[in-house]
Parts: structure tokens; sequence; C-alpha cells
């Protein structure tokens, strides 16, 4: 049977969900702030999915200057679209 997932790949996915919920209710700050806690724990899977979110939350508000390169490269390297 399948392993669980580790405790950082939970962590991340309900950083990530936080994250996303207070994106929907308009709260910017609380949402990069729960973005970048997916990405503080080192689960590969949470840090794509958190790197797209907040880049793509980012950019949307209009704050291209607080896009980090890493929030786009991540997700491309993952998805094989580059490298």
């Amino acid at each position: 049977s399948p392993k669980p997932p580790s405790f950082s790949i939970r962590n991340a996915e309900f950083f990530h969900s936080k994250g996303v919920t207070a994106a929907a209710r308009g709260d910017l700050q609380g949402a990069i702030q729960n973005y970048d806690k997916a990405l503080s724990m080192g689960a590969e899977h949470g840090r794509f999915k958190a790197h797209l979110s907040r880049g793509l939350l980012l950019d949307r508000s209009g704050l291209h200057d607080q896009v980090c390169e890493r929030d786009w490269a991540a997700p491309v390297v993952r998805l094989g679209l580059k490298g």
C-alpha cells in the first residue's frame, strides 16, 4: 500500500491551502505569508504549488517587482517546459 505523505508535505499542503483561502478573501498579505510558510516546509510538491500560486497572485495584483525568479522557474522546470 502507498505510504502516507510526509509531515513536510502535509504541512506544505496545509499552508498552501490557507494561502488559497486568504487569496480568495482578498487578503494578499495573508496569502503570501502562507505561501512562504509552505515554501519553508521543504517538500518538493508543496514548493511547486506555492511558487506558482505566489507568482500568479503577485502578478495579478500588479506587484510584478515582488515576483521572484524562483516563483516562475520552479514550476517551469517541474513541468518540463525548460531545463
